[in-house]
């Protein structure tokens, strides 16, 4: 969006007009943003294999197909592929280790329980609302606690090797295979690829399990195996859109907008607050403080 509005700035000197519209690339995943309820339900109804159907109907004790989608998603993943510290939750759980928060833990442990009960949706994993979700709790869940550290020291291994397959992945037409190619995705990485624990923490070493009233987590894992593509295609949506572009017409077009994409986030990732957006920014030095000065964080407007 950005890109387009300079250009045409550029070209006409005049404001953008109506017909430049933006796509938020987090509801490129998520069924509820994108679709209506009545499309949700026959989507995830024909994503279903007939295995997958009497498994998860065997599971709710036959109940009717609307109710089955209600239930919980990790009745399809096997353990070898949940989150390993499920396990460490389990071994805990039966040994009576953990412990129930009080009411005067810090908020970071509690994690603002609600008392409201949510409902559990189906989310079509993506890799745009994986890398995405980081910015929307940054800005609206700074409570939610997520750490990609992991995944980037396992499974990518350095910033040069990042930015190979961020670029890959996103903007340069290669196919999403390729893109995987770059990673180490193994049977002894893969469970760093979780993004989310079930446990939480407390001070003195101490965990308690995470409630089901905290803030629903969209993507807790980075989607290798099943993910969405564009139409017909083996790449994500921006990399299938330069792909498509990159014809003898319209190449000058697509590399101009690369080269564009990727200078900005370079300025970005090499001085994060000197290069942070004027008009709407402020957010990354807002979560530095609540994370290392708190009493800072709340005592400002």
């Amino acid at each position: 969006r950005r890109f387009m509005e300079e250009q045409i700035l550029l070209d006409n000197s005049s404001s953008s007009p109506q017909w430049v519209h933006c796509v938020d690339g987090r509801d490129l995943g998520c069924a509820s943003a994108t679709h209506s309820p009545t499309v949700q339900k026959m989507w995830e109804k024909q994503l279903l294999t007939d295995e997958e159907r009497e498994r998860l109907l065997n599971k709710d004790g036959g109940v009717d197909d609307d109710e089955a989608m209600s239930a919980t998603p990790n009745v399809f993943v096997p353990d070898s592929k949940r989150n390993p510290e499920q396990s460490f939750l389990r071994q805990l759980q039966s040994e009576n280790k953990l412990v129930v928060p009080g009411g005067d833990e810090d908020d970071d442990a509690t994690e603002m329980d609600s008392d409201e009960e949510e409902e559990e949706e189906l989310t079509f994993p993506s890799f745009e609302g994986f890398f995405g979700q980081a910015t929307e709790y940054l800005y609206y869940s700074p409570h939610v606690h997520l750490s990609y550290a992991p995944f980037l020291a396992k499974c990518v291994g350095s910033m040069n090797r990042w930015h190979q397959f961020f670029t890959s992945l996103f903007f340069d037409g290669a196919t999403i295979s390729e893109a995987l190619q770059l990673l180490t995705l193994t049977e002894s990485t893969l469970p760093y690829a979780h993004v989310r624990s079930p446990l939480c923490m407390l001070p003195g070493g101490r965990y308690h399990a995470r409630s089901d009233g905290e803030h629903y987590i969209t993507y807790p894992y980075f989607p290798h195996e099943f993910y969405l593509t564009d139409k017909d295609s083996d790449r994500t949506i921006s990399s299938n859109l330069y792909h498509r572009l990159s014809s003898p017409e319209t190449n000058e077009l697509a590399k101009k907008a690369l080269e564009w994409t990727l200078k900005r986030i370079k300025q970005c990732c090499a001085d994060p607050k000197q290069a942070d957006d004027e008009e709407c920014g402020g957010e990354w030095f807002e979560a530095y403080l609540r994370a290392f000065h708190r009493d800072i964080y709340h005592d400002i407007d």
